[in-house]
């Protein structure tokens, strides 16, 4: 998997979401660090009219919770939104 390192800019007034499920975990850590560096990269560009958000829904704290995370910019503060188990 070979990541744009940029992404195209899209129209103000829109936000743009990056969403994964059940993923991360089979990538190599330099997919992985590849992957996170273009999306904070573009996240380091999002403007207030122009936000940019991570979605993921991946393993969570122990094999039985799934967490639901948003990272959110221009801010880039990362929520934890739920945690799903058995």
């Amino acid at each position: 998997f070979a990541p744009r390192t940029a992404f195209t800019p899209h129209p103000p007034g829109r936000a743009r979401t990056v969403m994964h499920s059940v993923f991360w975990q089979y990538l190599s850590p330099a997919t992985q660090e590849r992957i996170e560096r273009a999306i904070v990269g573009a996240g380091e560009k999002a403007a207030p009219d122009r936000p940019l958000a991570w979605l993921s829904f991946e393993p969570g704290p122990n094999l039985w919770t799934m967490a639901l995370r948003l990272r959110l910019w221009p801010d880039g503060e990362d929520r934890e939104l739920a945690l799903a188990g058995r």
